[in-house]
């Protein structure tokens, strides 16, 4: 293999090396310029020798990063992902990536351009919601996922010969505390549930937080529960599809998006002695509506005419719920939470917990791991045995 290293200025050299014939027969020469030492160049071009000797060696296209991440988000990420997930990486890009990299070409990019855009992101990161300062770690964590998606994509269609996002660090994202209610203060909630139960203010939002006391299921999961999905002669609850909520197509059900997601949770009886009572009170407002119900009364969680329940809006409900009841305000997913914790009270071990709260790692189960010891150390006699 031929190559030769010419200096352009100081700093400068251009590396030019021999590639085939073209189709009038003619030698083919590709060059690129290094910026460094005349070493520097050396090593470059003794890399790009030693692709080409073994044959793994791919020149550079000449597309635009703007131009890649359109084609990646429209064609090659499209149809692998959740529809909510892709919405969110359009989001990033039209907000974010595009601005940053629109004329950049693919194959210059280098890990120090993606460090720098991650470190001007933290410091002003050019909000959506109009506030001063930077993105939040967490947040470009989310950018560093996409933009990792998209290099190694760009690598797999031989765009481009290495992949730049393996010299990048993305921000460490700091731990989230993961709290969990007390037993006195889960005792003080469903007590509260139990005997509010309708209120104009709150809808029938005890229901979720009933369910989800429980059985540990997501919002999304306990919204898109059926009737069909609980078997009392099993003491069982079934995990068979989710509510899934974009801005362009609105709210629908869909599958779970993991193996692990779905699942069947043993459950206490005492949950169903206390859904008796609704489904006997769904039904009569079934009844009563008429024609004006729109649904088909599977729903166990419906809206007040018999729809899905829009996620957000329950969630936003369900804190103020919580906190009407005198409790911490510690919203909806603590009481998955505390779920958790009382399975590992029961000696529940990590690996059937993982399986109970349908996490695809162990990982995200150990940190549901924890939670002082004095938590709901009683709630199997105090709350699941208590009478009606």
């Amino acid at each position: 293999m031929r190559g030769s290293i010419t200096q352009r200025s100081p700093g400068s050299y251009r590396i030019q090396w021999y590639c085939g014939k073209n189709e009038q027969g003619k030698a083919k020469y590709h060059n690129k310029t290094i910026k460094g030492t005349k070493k520097q160049a050396q090593t470059a071009l003794n890399q790009i020798l030693a692709d080409l000797q073994r044959g793994t060696h791919v020149e550079p296209a000449k597309i635009k990063t703007g131009e890649w991440i359109r084609l990646c988000l429209s064609d090659y990420i499209v149809g692998t992902v959740s529809e909510r997930t892709l919405q969110g990486y359009n989001e990033i890009a039209e907000k974010h990536l595009y601005t940053a990299f629109e004329n950049l070409n693919l194959c210059d990019v280098q890990a120090s351009h993606i460090q720098k855009y991650y470190t001007d992101k933290l410091a002003d990161g050019g909000r959506v919601d109009g506030k001063e300062g930077g993105l939040s770690p967490v947040t470009v964590c989310h950018h560093h996922a996409l933009l990792s998606r998209i290099f190694r994509l760009a690598v797999y269609h031989d765009k481009i010969v290495r992949n730049p996002m393996l010299k990048v660090t993305p921000p460490r994202a700091p731990e989230q505390e993961r709290d969990a209610f007390t037993e006195a203060e889960l005792k003080k909630l469903l007590a509260y549930c139990r005997e509010r139960k309708q209120g104009k203010e709150h809808g029938r939002y005890d229901i979720p937080i009933l369910i989800a006391a429980y059985t540990g299921l997501r919002l999304s999961e306990v919204l898109a529960l059926r009737w069909q999905d609980i078997s009392v002669a099993r003491k069982t609850v079934s995990v068979q599809q989710v509510i899934d909520h974009t801005t362009t197509g609105g709210l629908k059900l869909k599958e779970p998006k993991t193996k692990k997601s779905r699942r069947t949770i043993p459950v206490h009886p005492m949950l169903f002695r206390r859904l008796a009572p609704w489904r006997r009170e769904l039904r009569g407002k079934i009844a009563r509506l008429g024609e004006a119900w729109q649904g088909d009364g599977t729903l166990i969680c419906p809206d007040d005419l018999g729809r899905l329940r829009n996620p957000s809006t329950a969630s936003s409900m369900i804190i103020k719920l919580i906190k009407d009841s005198g409790v911490r305000q510690l919203g909806m997913h603590a009481l998955r939470h505390t779920y958790a914790t009382h399975k590992l009270h029961q000696g529940v071990n990590l690996r059937a917990l993982q399986d109970l709260l349908g996490h695809s790692v162990v990982n995200t189960t150990a940190r549901y791991t924890h939670v002082s010891d004095g938590y709901l150390s009683g709630i199997i006699n105090g709350i699941i045995n208590s009478p009606e």
